[in-house]
Order: C-alpha cells, then sequence, then structure tokens
C-alpha cells in the first residue's frame, strides 16, 4: 500500500529535475499593510501557470523552477484584496519580491489593531489549506482571556469539551474523547502537569499562562510527522514571536475583577514586548510578563444515595445516606514570563531560543460539616423513607477544615532553527521542560460516634439543594461535645521533566505539483517522581475546643445563606498548635510510615520515533501519505507492600512497630517494559470551485497507559489471599481514525464546515480478576500460588462514532447595516461504547470521561471602535466514574454558561473593557445513577464582572 502510494510521488520527482533548467526563483514575503503584520499561509501563484505555495510563519515564500521572463505574482488571503505584483526572472536567479495586502476596512478604521477579523481571517487560511483534519483558532478572535486560564479560550474552540475544577477549565477532551487520550504541545514539544496524587496523563490547562499563545491549532486527524499518542487529537499552543510583525510594539492590560459568590475582589495585569533589532533588522525580541489573582469560591452541597435494584437494573427502593455542605475560598495566582529570540543568521537559516516560566498558586481555605447515616439495611433507617425524604436515628457528625498549599513552577527551554536550501528545507530543535509541585494540606476535623437522629431531605427531584434537621444528639456548634480533634498532614509533591529533540528534512520536487518527501527522527524523554508523606495526629491535651480551635469572626452562612451557620474548626490553629506545643498532640507514627512509603513511585519513559512522508497534487487532488514508528521504552519503580507473617508482639514498642512498618511497607520493585508501534496514515484534500474543500483520512494513533497503572505498585493481604499489582508491561491502546469532511470557505471571511469520524480502539485497558498459578515462574517466584491477582491488562474494545459542525462567518458583505458583524457555532457529537473492568465484559453506551455533545455559540460586533461580544458554551452530561453497580455510578451533568464582553477603543494605545462571564450562573452538578438523576454534588461558582484598560503603542 504505501508503495502505490510512494510510487507517483517518486515518478514526479525524477521529471522535476529536468524542467528546472533555465528557470529561476522568486522569494519574498507577504505584509498585512493595514496592521503591519507578516501573513502565515497567503497563497502566492505564478500567473498562467500551476506553481504556487503557502507563505511561512514569518510571511515568507520562495517559488522554484519560475520560467524566465516577465511573470505576475499573484497573492491571495482570506479577508484581503488579491494583490498582483511583476516580476522579472532570469535564469539561475533568485528575485526579490515584497507583496503588502490591505483592504477597505483599514482605510476606514486606520487606527485598529489585530481582532475579531484579522485572527478568524489567518485561522481560516490556515485551516483552508491543512492537508489533514484540522482546526485553527487565534487568541486575538476572542478577545481577552478571564484570569490568564488558556482553558478558558480552549473552550470556545471546535471539538473541544471541558472538565471543571471550583469552577475554572482544568482539563480538555478533544472531540469529547477522555483528556488522557488528548495530547497538549507548545510549539510542537510537550509539556510537564504535575499535580499532587495526579499519575494520570491529562494536562492541566489551567496552570499554563495565556498571554503566550498567538494561535491554537487543534489536529484532528494526526499526519505521520506528529507524535502518535493522540487518540482524541493533538492540541498545539503556537507562541508569539517578533517576527510576526515588522514594527516595534508594546501591549498592556490591567485588569480589576470581582466574584459576586463571597464578594472578592483581584487584579490581575500584564505587558508585551515586541521589536526587530540589528542593522538588517535580523535580531527577533518578544517578551511577555503577566500576573493574575483569581478568587474561586467553594459553595457546594453534596446527597448521596443507596438501594437495591432490580434484576433489569431499575432502583424500586432507595434513600439519602450522606449529607454534606461545604464552604471556601481558593485564591490561585498565577505568573507566566516568556522570553523568545529569532535570529536570521542569512536568507537561508532562522534560528531561535525560548524560555519560559510559569508559577501557579492555589491556597485554599475550605469547611465542610458531613452528615452520614447507614448505606446499607443493617438499621437506622425510619420506615417511610424515600430519596427525598430520609431520617436515619444512628448518624455520625464530622466537622471538618482544610487549608491546603498548592504550588507548581514551570520551566521551558527551547531552541531550533531552519535552514531552506535550493531544493530542501531542514528544521531542527531541542528542549528540556522541568516542573515541580508541591503540597502542604492540614485536614483538621472533629467528629461523633452514631449519635444523632437526623432527617435529610429535599423539597423535590429538581431541588439542587438539601436539608439537614437534627432531631436529637448532642450540640454538633459545641466543639467540646464532639470527639477528639484529629489533624492529618499531607506533605511533598511530584515533579516531571520532559525533553527531546527532532530533526526534519523536507526535499521538494515539483512546486507545480506541490511534490515532495519528508522523513524525520525524534526523541522524547519523560519523567514523573512522586515523593509524598502523610501523618495522623490527634489532641490530647486540655483547654476548651471553642476557644482553641473554632475559626473566630466567620459570619458567612454556608451557601448563599440556604443554610445556617456553624461552627467550623480551623485548620491553621490546630497547624501551628502541633508545631508550638507537640506535647499536646499523640501522632501515629507507624501510620506515618505506612501512608508515606506506599504513597511514593516512579516512572520513566523513553519514545524514539522515524517517520517517512510524502505529498502530490494531482491537479486538485492532494494526497499526503505516510508511516511512522515509534518505540518506547519503560522503566517504573513503586512500592512492594507484604504482610508478615510473624506475628505482632503484644508488648512492641513504638520503636518496634515503626521497624516493622519499614519491613512490611518498605520494599521497591523496579519493572521494565517495551512495545513498538506502526502507524500509516493518508489524508485526501480535494479543492472544488467556488470555495469547496472535501477531505478524506485515515490515520493510526494510540493511548499510552497512565503512570498511575504502569508504577509497579504491589500488596499482598495473606489474610484475604488477594494480591494488587499494577502493570508496567500494559501496552498502549491502539486506535484506527476514519474522517470524511465538507468545507465551504466564503468570502470575505468565513467557514461552514460538516464532518464525520469513527474510531474503533483496541486494546483497551481494563481491570482484571485472575488467579495466580502454582510454579516457580508465577511472576512471584513461586510465592502466593491460587491467590486473587487484581491488576490491569489489554484486551478491552471500545468505538467513538461522532459528527462534527463549524460556522463562523463576517456578515460584512450581505447589507451595510451588517458592517462588522461575525457569528459563529460549532457542534461534536459522539456515540461511543466498550467494555472494561472485565475482558469482554458489559458494553456501555457511555465510557469514563467521553463527553456526548459540546459546543459553542455567539455573535460578535467589531466596528467603530466598539466591540461586543456575546457567547455561549454547552457541555453534556458524561460519565466521571465507573462502578459497576450502575446506581452508584458518577456524572457530571450537562452545563451551560455564557459571557458578554463590551470593548471600547479610543484609540490603539487606549481601549476600557468590562466582561462577564458565567453570566447565567447555572449549578455544577455531579449526579448519581445509570438513568436517574440524583444530585449528589452541586456547586455555584457566581458571576464573575471585569473592568480593565488595554492599549498598543
Amino acid at each position: 500500500m504505501i508503495a502505490a502510494i510512494f510510487t507517483p510521488i517518486l515518478m514526479s520527482a525524477a521529471a522535476s529535475s529536468a524542467q528546472a533548467q533555465n528557470a529561476g526563483m522568486v522569494s519574498g514575503s507577504v505584509l498585512n499593510a493595514g496592521t503591519g503584520s507578516y501573513l502565515e499561509g497567503a497563497l502566492v501563484s505564478v500567473e498562467g501557470t500551476g506553481i504556487a505555495t503557502l507563505s511561512d510563519r514569518a510571511g515568507r515564500f520562495q517559488l522554484r523552477s519560475v520560467p524566465t521572463g516577465q511573470q505576475t505574482l499573484v497573492v491571495t488571503y482570506t479577508g484581503l484584496d488579491e494583490a498582483r505584483v511583476p516580476v522579472q526572472v532570469r535564469p539561475g536567479s533568485n528575485a526579490i519580491a515584497t507583496v503588502q495586502m490591505n483592504s477597505d476596512v483599514y482605510v476606514l478604521e486606520e487606527f485598529r489593531v489585530a481582532g475579531e477579523r484579522e485572527g478568524s481571517a489567518a485561522a481560516i487560511t490556515a485551516q483552508r489549506h491543512a492537508p489533514n483534519v484540522k482546526s485553527v483558532v487565534a487568541t486575538e478572535a476572542f478577545g481577552n482571556i478571564v484570569d490568564g486560564n488558556i482553558g478558558e479560550f480552549l473552550k470556545r474552540t471546535s471539538g473541544i469539551a471541558t472538565e471543571l475544577n471550583e469552577g475554572e477549565v482544568s482539563r480538555i477532551f478533544v472531540r469529547g474523547i477522555g483528556a488522557g487520550f488528548s495530547a497538549v504541545t507548545l510549539d510542537g514539544t510537550r509539556l510537564p502537569s504535575p499535580s499532587f496524587g495526579k499519575t494520570d496523563r491529562s494536562f492541566r490547562v489551567d496552570k499554563l499562562p495565556a498571554d503566550y499563545i498567538e494561535s491554537i491549532e487543534v489536529f484532528k486527524a494526526p499526519t505521520p510527522d506528529m507524535d502518535a499518542d493522540s487518540v482524541g487529537g493533538a492540541v498545539n499552543l503556537v507562541t508569539k514571536s517578533a517576527f510576526d510583525l515588522d514594527r516595534r510594539s508594546l501591549t498592556y492590560n490591567f485588569v480589576l475583577s470581582h466574584k459576586t459568590l463571597h464578594d472578592k475582589t483581584s487584579y490581575s495585569g500584564g505587558i508585551q514586548y515586541s521589536d526587530v533589532l540589528g542593522e538588517k533588522n535580523n535580531l527577533g525580541l518578544f517578551f511577555t510578563s503577566s500576573y493574575n489573582e483569581v478568587y474561586v469560591p467553594q459553595d457546594n452541597s453534596q446527597m448521596d444515595f443507596a438501594g437495591p435494584a432490580d434484576r433489569n437494573g431499575n432502583v424500586t427502593d432507595h434513600w439519602m445516606w450522606r449529607f454534606r455542605v461545604a464552604d471556601g475560598d481558593h485564591l490561585r495566582t498565577r505568573s507566566g514570563h516568556g522570553l523568545k529570540l529569532d535570529y536570521r543568521l542569512s536568507e537561508q537559516t532562522t534560528l531561535f531560543a525560548s524560555l519560559m516560566y510559569n508559577y501557579f498558586e492555589d491556597n485554599n481555605d475550605n469547611s465542610r460539616y458531613t452528615w452520614q447515616g447507614r448505606d446499607d439495611r443493617t438499621g437506622g433507617l425510619e420506615p417511610g423513607y424515600t430519596s427525598l425524604d430520609t431520617t436515619h436515628t444512628d448518624a455520625r457528625y464530622e466537622t471538618f477544615n482544610t487549608e491546603r498549599r498548592e504550588r507548581q513552577d514551570l520551566y521551558q527551554f527551547q531552541i531550533g532553527g531552519e535552514t531552506e536550501l535550493e531544493d530542501y528545507t531542514i528544521d531542527y530543535s531541542a528542549s528540556y521542560a522541568p516542573a515541580e509541585e508541591t503540597l502542604d494540606r492540614n485536614d483538621f476535623s472533629f467528629q461523633t460516634g452514631r449519635k444523632h437522629t437526623v432527617r435529610m431531605t429535599r423539597d423535590s427531584f429538581s431541588d439542587h439543594y438539601g436539608e439537614a434537621i437534627v432531631i436529637d444528639g448532642p450540640d454538633v456548634n459545641d466543639l467540646n461535645d464532639l470527639g477528639a480533634p484529629n489533624l492529618s498532614r499531607q506533605f511533598g509533591g511530584s515533579t516531571e521533566t520532559i525533553w527531546g529533540g527532532e530533526l526534519n528534512v523536507k526535499r521538494f520536487f515539483d512546486q507545480e505539483t506541490d511534490t515532495f518527501l519528508k522523513t524525520g527522527i525524534r526523541y522524547r524523554g519523560q519523567e514523573l517522581d512522586i515523593d509524598t508523606n502523610r501523618t495522623r495526629n490527634e489532641y490530647v491535651g486540655d483547654g476548651d475546643y471553642n476557644e482553641l480551635f473554632a475559626k473566630k469572626d466567620w459570619t458567612r452562612l454556608p451557601n448563599e445563606g440556604r443554610h445556617p451557620l456553624h461552627t467550623w474548626p480551623d485548620a491553621e490553629a490546630a497547624r501551628s498548635s502541633l508545631f508550638s506545643d507537640p506535647a499536646n498532640w499523640e501522632t501515629d507514627a507507624v501510620a506515618a510510615i505506612e501512608e508515606s512509603l506506599t504513597s511514593d513511585g516512579k516512572a520513566r519513559e523513553d519514545v524514539y520515533a522515524a517517520y517517512l512522508m510524502g505529498n502530490r497534487r494531482f491537479h486538485r487532488l492532494n494526497v499526503l501519505a505516510g508511516i511512522r514508528f515509534e518505540k518506547t521504552d519503560v522503566t517504573a519503580t513503586g512500592p512492594l507492600v507484604q504482610e508478615l507473617t510473624t506475628p505482632e508482639p503484644d508488648d512492641a514498642t513504638e520503636e518496634q512497630l515503626i521497624e516493622r512498618a519499614r519491613l512490611q511497607f518498605g520494599g521497591r520493585q523496579t519493572n521494565e517494559s517495551s512495545y513498538q508501534n506502526w502507524f500509516p496514515g493518508v489524508h485526501f484534500r480535494y479543492d472544488f470551485d467556488g470555495g469547496l474543500v472535501a477531505r478524506a483520512s485515515y490515520s493510526t494513533s494510540i493511548g499510552r497507559p497512565d503512570f498511575g497503572d504502569i508504577i509497579p505498585t504491589t500488596d499482598v493481604s495473606l489474610e484475604s489471599e488477594r494480591v494488587r499489582q499494577n502493570n508496567t508491561g500494559l501496552q498502549p491502546q491502539e486506535a484506527d481514525n476514519f474522517d470524511l469532511g465538507l468545507e465551504f470557505y466564503f468570502e470575505p471571511v468565513g467557514v461552514l464546515s460538516a464532518g464525520v469520524f469513527h474510531k474503533e480502539i483496541r486494546n483497551f485497558i481494563f481491570t482484571d480478576v485472575t488467579t495466580i498459578p502454582s510454579g516457580p515462574d508465577n511472576g512471584f517466584g513461586g510465592d502466593y500460588a491460587q491467590y486473587e491477582l487484581v491488576t490491569q491488562r489489554n484486551g478491552g474494545t471500545a468505538t467513538v462514532t461522532g459528527v462534527e459542525f463549524n460556522y463562523n462567518q463576517q456578515l460584512g458583505g450581505y447589507a451595510d447595516w451588517l458592517q462588522g458583524f461575525s457569528v459563529f457555532a460549532n457542534m461534536t457529537h459522539i456515540e461511543a461504547e466498550g467494555n472494561y473492568n472485565t475482558e469482554g465484559g458489559e458494553s456501555n453506551s457511555q465510557l469514563v470521561e467521553f463527553v456526548p455533545n459540546s459546543g459553542n455559540a455567539g455573535i460578535v460586533y467589531d466596528r467603530n471602535k466598539w466591540t461586543i461580544r456575546f457567547q455561549m458554551n454547552y457541555n453534556d452530561r458524561y460519565l466521571n466514574e465507573y462502578i459497576s453497580d450502575p446506581n452508584l455510578r458518577i456524572y457530571d451533568d450537562e452545563r451551560w454558561d455564557g459571557e458578554v464582553r463590551l470593548k471600547y477603543a479610543f484609540s490603539r494605545k487606549f481601549a476600557v473593557f468590562a466582561e462577564m462571564f458565567n453570566a447565567f450562573n447555572p449549578p455544577i452538578v455531579r449526579s448519581q445513577g445509570l438513568g436517574l438523576y440524583w444530585p449528589q454534588k452541586i456547586r455555584y461558582n457566581g458571576r464573575r464582572i471585569n473592568f480593565g484598560i488595554s492599549g498598543r503603542f
């Protein structure tokens, strides 16, 4: 198959060398005269021939084998008037041409800078000429990015669904497919994303600075020169460069932000400086620095339900067994700094170096109380209970406060360059990105035994907030009536480092048919190291608990006044007491050893890749095909936990118990594995007259196992005769991807596209339960024969079928009164099913973290110094946690959010704006039960209102 695809490319290559004689070359650059921006993706062609090319990131182009004599260059770009430039071509020489493009809009509004019109035009142009299925958006197209979180911009992108963390976008799902199946890169290279306790593959986009990003590329069908681990798709964040402009530029913004929930105010600001230096204007400098403070209130209630179901899965009898109310605040700080240098060493070679530092800190003060009854039929349920009204006669109460300080420091350093020879383009780069996440968390709690009679109730099925009514029991607002206080501390963190390099060579043969071959090699290393510690401490000192450990001056009613004021414990006061008066606290040193040793782990992954691909245009049909090879080596180290056969002495000292814990939990094991994969792919694009483009693609990709599954944690229980062990030898989940699509491009700026896709996933990872065989080669040196083994394996299957729709158009071409108006809408629908948890097991209509529907819609007015935006975003209900019992499965419910933005530009240098985010303030609901609507966790995030100024010099 591959040979058949490459045969016409090689035949065309042989013929092209003869045509190069008695011909010349034309090179130059394409500039938007209205904004001073160099244009990427401008189509430059020689009139009367088929010779054409696209301008690169710096607006440069190069036309090879151009017939000698007087020629005319025809240059087109979405949203700009066609440019025609005469040029004299001589044999064996290079003619230089500079093309300036314009449009009437810049004559009417001379002071304007790049915005909705320019951002959409650049994105649509790049998408139109891409050989594969791809969406492109420019950050200018949606205005300011709220709170510096790039995730708030990504959620507006076609094909992206999102997950919220305390009201902020934290993870993304390309085409609705789980975050672990979606790759996120910065200028084509991976970034680390450590987080305390995180061992999956997902990238936390909320910790990445936004001001550094110029555009976003969403690759939905990977080409062979891309990393293959992107079953859902790949998001590439393209950084800004000084060579994007032909002038010096200083951009600034300052924002005052108010959160209506808890009445919090914060500040944000940033600057960007861009300049081209040197006598030959060959050194580009771009610098950005930003600081963002964001208050994120945590105001929620939680209800958990229990109850049996009949053989058809219908719930016949159920009740509320737990009720919880939480009230607290996050103060999140982001600070991003970036420096990028571009240097034109010669007309043929450009070098670059970039350095980015990002700081993220989350300070959390969260209080909650919990009423917990019975989740089974062992008693405590008064007759006549329902899911709307349940009375427990032996409920337990806990009041709890968390003080958490989480910090992440991320660095990225990248160097590289590109060299253009007569028939070759060679690019090369190397990168190094270390990141560290640290955590200091203190959980302080009081609780009672089962001493209370409590009624848990909610008014109706639509009531998101319930109520707990105390009928009998101790006074829960008097801490002295509760049990002894306990302080649990977690501290430590994790580090993740990604490094690598690549070399790519592209050989041009015939520019008239866009014939080329491209090959390259790539290496990527990634290492994760988790080091955590935990202690449990009980207060044994004297004193009034209300004086020592109650939060002072706390007057806010939980959940915006829906619940009465409670006495909250104070984790900061408990932590101070532990360090200042340690004699008043009894620490469980044995539990601290156990939890610290069993929480650590390390994994390293080395990926070696090579590929070959070719491209040829057959009149209107463009074909790109190739194959990629990847070899992956894995080394992982984890805890080996084994119960000791000798009984614990009755009179053992604490030192002896600690040493025993070290022997039981301190074992370590290192496992290695390796796998290799081939990834063929072919992409077709057919350009009809009138702006219609048809696409068809076949590609292959993988989803690598989570680090948490390959770190070889082994836990042996002699009592239950069970071994739980992670599987370092897991293979990746493999996918065959099929895409069909139609795109129609409007003039001056607009696109309407629709497509269908289908993914067949093999080697789906599931949890398996088997029996350990006898014999010395049973994997445990002959031990644990006939024990139950619980581990992860490959073998399940899944299919994903989906449709996509995208519409984006500027309406000024229809009527004068529509000048400045543009509209956009996009939607992605998927149907996913597969089996997991047991090989060949239950088929499920929803897989974990597969979002069935997501979409956006909006209208923008951008004219006469005004920019007005109305935007809406939708995410469907999806399965968050799979549990074999359908009544216990957890779902994130559907959600809508909207925003309104107003901006008035007095001049290029000064503008004022006002914005409202989460305008509808809908509840964020996590529900329980398949086919049911039990609101398990409910949160309101409140509206965010921004006022600010911005400008460019």
